[in-house]
């Protein structure tokens, strides 16, 4: 522990943290107002400011001071840039967004032409500003980081209400008292004084990356407000970790920055994949079960009709391939999933009813045929339509509804085909 916390990694390691957890919960509220591309624009807007800063500080020295005023004034001027150029000349929002970044962020390029002959050491911090080199951060940049994490946390969690209000109602909002431009310019100053002192670390070309990438990445995990903002600053912390050890380890020079977005490019493709719930992958396991439950269920359901219509205690693989159209390697298939249930006995192609299979296959009836009386009696739907809805809807119908269902049809005895609707006491 000792080794690790005299390591030139550890300073570093903690602005890291403390920038990744601000960027990720920050960049929440961001990608909610959908503002995403004003944090790419103000990120590159800021440039000019940042290398007036660091060129001011090697004059006079305070590197913190004078790097967070500049930036922050070229930043506020480019915020009010993009809002007077989409207010006051109404010009769209995407193209104010591109005039402002185009034209502040060339600034800042020639700044770096002007001097990079003139001052080589200078130019190299600016070049690192580009695309971020954590491993330059001093003691004081991490400890300014980690109090503004601290400042910041103590204003969500006090604001958190009238935030969530104005996020997701700002009318109700309005007639609560809660001032419009309060929570806009608050917003904005922290927004800026991330972009500013996360720079270091991301740069300023992907500084946006970790606005962005944490707050999607973690919706498909997340359902609260507040769940979401942890989540995401727990996955920029973690990302913005994991990149610095990386760009150290992996290869001597290699950005911060890329690094970092590469990686919480992988967590989002990986949570779109395998989140619960929301992952494509495990939406489509879903309904591939989902289907071969319906297949299991309709093959029992054809096993019991047959066993009443004859009166047999068992039927053969060949005579359910012909009923259901069904190839007999499928009903075969089936059949042993069926059986690994314990709802029928398989021996070679004779398939027999156990009493459970009785019972679930009287359940499906019995749910089929209580909601085609539904569709006729309620939706007037003609009886010889509702075949098709029924045989969907009787595979998700659970007990609840369906309690309620033969409590509005009145406990019905038979469907609109005039067949008998198994009782539960039947199974």
């Amino acid at each position: 522990m000792e080794n690790w916390l005299q390591s030139v990694l550890f300073i570093p390691w903690v602005a890291c943290v403390a920038l990744g957890a601000l960027g990720g919960s920050i960049g929440s509220i961001v990608v909610l107002k959908r503002q995403s591309l004003l944090g790419e624009a103000l990120s590159h807007a800021c440039y000019p400011g940042l290398a007036l800063g660091i060129w001011l500080s090697a004059s006079f020295g305070n590197d913190i001071l004078y790097t967070v005023a500049a930036g922050f004034i070229f930043a506020f001027l480019a915020y009010w840039s993009i809002d007077y150029l989409t207010k006051a000349i109404q010009i769209s929002t995407d193209a104010a967004l591109c005039v402002v970044l185009s034209s502040y962020f060339a600034l800042g390029l020639l700044f770096i032409s002007a001097v990079q002959n003139s001052m080589p050491t200078l130019t190299k911090k600016l070049h690192a500003l580009l695309l971020g080199q954590a491993a330059t951060i001093s003691e004081s940049y991490a400890i300014v980081s980690v109090l503004l994490l601290i400042i910041i946390s103590a204003i969500l969690a006090l604001y958190s209400r009238a935030l969530k209000s104005d996020l997701f109602d700002p009318i109700f909002s309005r007639l609560m008292g809660i001032s419009y431009s309060t929570t806009h310019y608050l917003l904005a100053t922290v927004v800026v004084l991330t972009l500013i002192l996360g720079a270091k670390v991301m740069g300023v070309v992907l500084m946006s990356s970790l606005l962005i990438f944490p707050s999607v990445t973690a919706r498909l995990w997340c359902s609260s407000f507040s769940s979401l903002l942890v989540a995401s600053g727990i996955l920029g912390a973690l990302s913005c970790s994991l990149g610095l050890f990386a760009s150290h380890y992996l290869g001597s020079g290699m950005p911060t920055g890329p690094t970092i977005s590469v990686l919480l490019s992988l967590l989002f493709i990986c949570s779109y994949l395998f989140a619960p719930g929301t992952g494509v992958l495990i939406r489509q396991w879903k309904r591939w079960g989902f289907r071969s439950q319906c297949a299991q269920e309709n093959l029992l359901k054809a096993i019991w009709r047959m066993v009443e219509k004859s009166g047999r205690t068992s039927v053969l693989v060949t005579e359910l391939a012909y009923s259901t159209a069904l190839e007999s390697s499928q009903v075969l298939s089936l059949a042993k999933k069926l059986r690994s249930q314990g709802f029928i006995t398989l021996e070679r192609d004779e398939m027999t009813l156990e009493e459970s299979g009785m019972h679930a296959a009287r359940k499906l009836v019995r749910l089929h045929r209580l909601w085609e009386l539904y569709l006729v009696e309620f939706c007037n739907m003609p009886k010889d339509r509702v075949h098709p809805s029924a045989e969907e809807m009787e595979h998700i119908l659970t007990p609840q509804i369906e309690k309620e269902l033969d409590r509005l049809l009145r406990h019905p005895v038979v469907d609109p085909h005039k067949q008998l609707i198994p009782r539960d006491s039947d199974g």
